[in-house]
């Protein structure tokens, strides 16, 4: 099931068109998908300091 640009807040015009960009979401018609990179890109470590 795919998401709307509506349903994607809040993340913006910009936010959306860097993802897609990315290869971590990609648009079929009105809805936007999440691929096997955004996937990745969501399971990945994000290093903190500390």
């Amino acid at each position: 099931m795919g998401l709307s640009s509506d349903k994607l807040y809040p993340a913006g015009k910009q936010t959306i068109a860097a993802m897609l960009t990315k290869g971590w979401i990609e648009r079929n018609g009105g809805s936007y998908f999440i691929t096997e990179a955004g996937q990745a890109a969501l399971r990945a470590l994000i290093p903190t300091k500390g």
